[in-house]
């Protein structure tokens, strides 16, 4: 029974300490990357962020992931963030390139599973990566069509 008891005070301790997880912080182009957002305790906090995804300016290599370009509006070459989506053409992922592409080649897919259209904006949530003033990106999860 001392057993018993012990477990369930375990157990409740554990229950206890348990948080759950806070909401992503809504970010914008000119705070994404500052060390407040970098990770507390070696936890990434999840961010929300929009823009427009577009590829990079350099060939990218993609294999489970891929390195796109978020831009905080179409054609903005300054206002960027790395952005490693999954590969894979489910839903949150992106459809694979072949060994030469172009942007009308790229085929991002929204929490629903549908085709994101180019040139509209996005929302993406997930971790964001780096360390403020080094550079940093986005790992999303979620990627849905902004309005």
């Amino acid at each position: 029974m001392k057993k018993l008891v012990q477990t369930l005070a375990l157990l409740g301790l554990a229950l206890m300490s348990c948080k759950p997880k806070p909401p992503p912080a809504k970010v914008t182009f000119a705070n994404v990357c500052s060390t407040a957002f970098d990770p507390k305790r070696g936890v990434a906090q999840d961010v929300t962020i929009e823009g427009y995804l577009t590829l990079p300016n350099v060939a990218t290599a993609c294999s489970s992931t891929c390195l796109l370009q978020l831009a905080a509006a179409p054609g903005d070459k300054k206002s960027t963030l790395m952005a490693f989506v999954k590969v894979g053409g489910g839903p949150n992922q992106m459809d694979a390139l072949g060994a030469t592409y172009k942007l009308s080649d790229l085929r991002v897919h929204d929490s629903t599973g549908n085709v994101l259209a180019i040139g509209k904006k996005v929302r993406l949530t997930g971790w964001r990566a780096g360390q403020g003033g080094l550079g940093c990106g986005i790992n999303p999860d979620l990627i849905e069509a902004a309005e």
